[in-house]
């Protein structure tokens, strides 16, 4: 699966997704059922996803702060040079400073290795500053798999890392190593069900890669000297969960909720 920002129709699920156009009908190849994710809460976040007509995600507001994405920007109203006119850009405001805020550039081609780099950013002068907050980097296989992914800063002590292994078209081994508290290395486990992932292809900074590039939903989470966290779903008509209930040790610890529109 390589990422592809062009527009491309999906009849069935979600989003166009900016990381392809792979065709995720649900049931029949004919079925008339368009539906892209809409909604998530999980008790504390509401996440709103807004698209725009080629059905790419737009806006995606959490808790009433709206974060805006410009697929290319002719017009400068993010940046004033001319190199930077056919980036992406996800831009999110600042809860306390009017003007300010943080943006994620990404390159305009993303069908390879690339790096997406975080800023602050001032809305009053159309710049970002020149020293990133954050660099956030993408490898893949010559399938198009998202084989490794790290965040770091520009200390270079803080790094995240993460390495992932497939089994079809799903994530099942994530070796991560951590830079956070003491740091480690960390090997989880992940097994799937057969529906469709709502988050699978679609663009979101804040969603986890690995679900992101796993197809199928996550029904176990294991890592060694942890209790197994277990997940299980309700579905709609379509085969798409409305609800996912997450349970370590017999306890309830999450309850996450999906909502959809047609398109």
């Amino acid at each position: 699966m390589k990422i592809n920002f062009s527009g491309c129709l999906i009849t069935l699920i979600f989003s166009i997704s900016l990381f392809a156009c792979s065709d995720h009908r649900l049931g029949s190849s004919l079925s008339p059922v368009r539906l892209r994710l809409k909604t998530t809460n999980d008790g504390t976040t509401l996440t709103t996803y807004g698209y725009d007509s080629q059905n790419r995600p737009i806006s995606i507001t959490r808790n009433n702060v709206e974060s805006t994405i410009l697929y290319g920007d002719p017009k400068h109203i993010y940046t004033t040079t001319e190199p930077e006119v056919n980036h992406i850009f996800y831009v999110t405001p600042s809860l306390t400073i009017p003007g300010q805020g943080e943006i994620i550039i990404y390159p305009p081609v993303l069908n390879t290795n690339f790096t997406a780099t975080r800023y602050e950013y001032s809305q009053a002068f159309k710049i970002y500053y020149p020293a990133p907050l954050r660099n956030f980097l993408y490898a893949f296989d010559g399938s198009g798999r998202l084989i490794s992914y790290s965040d770091r800063s520009n200390n270079t002590s803080d790094i995240n890392v993460y390495n992932y292994t497939y089994s079809d078209d799903n994530i099942t081994n994530e070796q991560a190593g951590l830079s956070a508290g003491h740091g480690g290395v960390y090997n989880y486990i992940y097994t799937y069900d057969d529906k469709v992932n709502p988050f699978y292809d679609l663009w979101d900074p804040q969603v986890n890669p690995r679900l992101q590039f796993s197809r199928n939903n996550t029904t176990s989470i294991s890592v060694q000297g942890q209790a197994t966290i277990t997940y299980t779903y309700e579905y709609n008509q379509q085969g798409l969960p409305t609800k996912r209930t997450g349970t370590q040790n017999g306890i309830q610890i999450s309850v996450l909720t999906f909502t959809y529109e047609s398109f």
